[in-house]
């Protein structure tokens, strides 16, 4: 895979059907077939004409009301503390949040927390969060494997994970996940951090291990927000024994499928 940077399209060429994209510099890559992903745009034409204030979405506060506060929106179309989402983890704690307003049950409010960007495609593993913005203040740690096709890098600020990217071998995702949402000091383990949670205290590399070693609350399926507690909850409350079960009573690993390998370890783990 050839992959370019800088190069902006300028057209799509071919005589009744594709041949080729053009690049705005000149350049014609022949090409048969064109993939274009474009992401999505909120929706906010019915906000706007009812009067509300819309910037790249539909602005809401933490309790999901716009700035008609008889009127609440969430969702894709919403926009809180200037962050979209099109997730469905997120979209769920919405749902909640306004739910709890609604029955008046619970003064609940929306957090934004920042979700973990995965690809798994043509053997590709790739696995991204966080801020990796340069800054006095923040340091690195790197590990690359050129011939294993492994790369790792942490982004530090006052000994606590502010960034991940993970390519190639991404297992511990879910665990640096749990440690930068938890602002965990990982001063005593910096010598192995980027080796990943099993290496932690000299151990060797078990997955099982790992997995085993993470918080029930740590998150498992980024897409549906489901975490560890969840799914061996429900396989042992459920008696679930396939990873099918699995999808079906809980959602993970039911999206992108990036995070099944985790939850099989999980599986059995709670079966023995």
């Amino acid at each position: 895979i050839k992959v370019m940077t800088k190069a902006n399209t300028k057209a799509i060429v071919g005589n009744g059907k594709v041949e080729g994209v053009e690049l705005m510099d000149g350049t014609i890559i022949p090409a048969t077939l064109v993939v274009m992903a474009v992401g999505i745009r909120p929706s906010t034409a019915l906000a706007k004409e009812a009067g509300l204030e819309v910037n790249r979405g539909i602005v809401v506060d933490d309790r999901m009301r716009t700035s008609d506060p008889a009127i609440m929106a969430l969702g894709e179309c919403a926009e809180v503390g200037g962050h979209v989402y099109g997730l469905v983890a997120p979209l769920y704690e919405m749902a909640r949040v306004a739910a709890a307003g609604l029955a008046d049950s619970e003064d609940r409010r929306f957090v934004h927390s920042d979700t973990p960007t995965k690809l798994k495609v043509t053997g590709i593993d790739l696995y991204s969060l966080g801020d990796f913005a340069d800054g006095e203040d923040r340091e690195e740690i790197i590990l690359r494997d050129a011939s294993a096709g492994i790369y790792k890098r942490l982004v530090l600020q006052d000994n606590r994970i502010i960034g991940t990217v993970l390519f190639g071998e991404t297992g511990d995702g879910a665990w640096f996940n749990d440690l930068k949402k938890k602002a965990t000091d990982i001063s005593e383990m910096r010598d192995t951090l980027i080796f990943g949670q099993a290496f932690q205290g000299g151990a060797s590399s078990d997955p099982l291990a790992a997995v085993a070693a993470l918080a029930d609350d740590a998150e498992i399926c980024g897409c549906n927000g489901v975490c560890k507690g969840k799914i061996t909850g429900a396989i042992s409350a459920k008696g679930l024994t396939g990873l099918d079960d699995v999808r079906a009573h809980t959602k993970a690993s039911a999206s992108c499928g990036s995070c099944t390998g985790l939850v099989e370890q999980l599986l059995k783990l709670t079966l023995g």
